[in-house]
């Protein structure tokens, strides 16, 4: 994601573990250049100002959930020496990804989408990160579909936004007072997968 100066990878670093622990509204510069060693001076040679390292923080979050994405998907795809072990490994990465416990990284993924709304430059560098992991699946149903074990008529760009798409859309049923049975979920999801994508 970001091969920068080493100062630079220091900010993005510090405001990324702060952001663990506290709001990104709590967050000032001064706590930032205290807990990461790094002159004021330095911050403003490497970022136009603090916002910009803000949003840098977002897109690396950002970043990182999707490189672990991809290599799901592609541990599934590479180590499966058959059709029927592929869709066993599907369904088991739908259950992470899908798992309760993760509400935390939807509604992050989700914030993030919605801070580059108004913002071009957090905008541009995230749409670089989500055109990457579009394209990582596209390539990995490609594959699939090389190996006769998805329908040829599947657009592989397409199945890569709609897997992304109900993935991040479980955010709705997180914030949901009365949650679906999580179960029915995943289960709803392999009959897709199932019957619309599986090549006979």
């Amino acid at each position: 994601m970001y091969a920068t100066h080493p100062t630079k990878s220091t900010l993005i670093q510090t405001v990324v573990e702060m952001l663990d622990a506290m709001d990104v509204a709590e967050l000032q510069v001064d706590q930032v250049l205290d807990r990461s060693g790094v002159s004021k001076g330095s911050l403003y040679h490497h970022f136009e100002d603090f916002s910009h390292l803000i949003e840098a923080a977002h897109v690396f979050r950002f970043g990182r959930m999707i490189d672990r994405s991809i290599t799901s998907l592609t541990a599934v795809l590479v180590g499966a020496p058959s059709k029927a072990a592929m869709v066993e490994g599907l369904k088991q990465v739908t259950r992470n990804t899908q798992a309760p416990e993760l509400a935390g990284l939807r509604f992050e993924r989700a914030r993030a989408l919605a801070l580059a709304e108004h913002q071009p430059r957090m905008r541009t560098a995230m749409a670089t990160e989500q055109a990457r992991l579009t394209a990582a699946i596209a390539d990995i149903a490609r594959e699939a579909q090389s190996k006769g074990w998805i329908r040829e008529d599947v657009d592989p760009m397409v199945l890569a936004v709609f897997i992304q798409a109900y993935s991040l859309g479980k955010v709705v049923d997180d914030i949901s007072a009365e949650p679906i049975d999580q179960q029915r979920w995943v289960e709803f999801i392999d009959n897709i997968v199932e019957k619309v994508l599986l090549a006979d």
